[in-house]
């Protein structure tokens, strides 16, 4: 008897993995965590799975994608607006990690999405413009903080960490990552 192909859906959070495995319905949860993957993958391994699909989470899935991918499983990450307009197309209104999960799954088996494939100047890439928005972001809260405060000694520290953060950012960027920036603050 041939064996049933397999689609798998994974809704990625930062610390868990739903998972849902179509059309055997099967819905399980993982760790986002090196054990995590591994756990999956051997679930995973003992089907016959044809794809598995996740959306894009800001750098959630990476892990979970390359490990994966390494292991032989086809993947595709896909770009949540595109689940959003299909999810619309059932009428699918009900927004919970193991509803994703099964969205997911039907995605994979549906649409002809790119397989993933691991491309790590890229996954710098994403990183270090997250980084450079992160330090940006901080940079502008200090700037609208300091034009507040009356405290002469919350002002200078204030000032020292907005020159920090300036620092941070200069370039050039002579490392492939971004530059250590050891905190100027003391702690207590």
């Amino acid at each position: 008897m041939p064996q049933i192909a397999r689609f798998v859906g994974i809704d990625v959070g930062s610390l868990r993995l739903d998972v849902h495995v179509l059309p055997d319905d099967i819905a399980f949860a993982v760790d986002n965590s090196l054990e995590g993957w591994e756990q999956l993958a051997r679930r995973l391994g003992s089907l016959l799975v044809a794809k598995i699909c996740l959306e894009a989470t800001g750098g959630y899935e990476t892990g979970v994608l390359d490990h994966l991918h390494a292991r032989g499983f086809t993947l595709s990450r896909v770009n949540p607006a595109e689940v959003k307009a299909f999810a619309k197309g059932f009428r699918r209104h009900i927004k919970t990690d193991r509803a994703d999960a099964r969205l997911l799954a039907r995605v994979a088996g549906i649409i002809d999405a790119v397989p993933y494939k691991p491309n790590p100047k890229a996954e710098l890439l994403a990183q270090i413009v997250g980084y450079r928005r992160r330090v940006v972001d901080d940079i502008t809260a200090l700037e609208n903080q300091l034009r507040r405060y009356t405290d002469k000694e919350l002002i200078r520290w204030t000032a020292r960490r907005l020159d920090h953060l300036r620092r941070c950012l200069a370039p050039p960027w002579t490392s492939a990552s971004p530059r250590p920036c050891a905190d100027p603050m003391p702690r207590h």
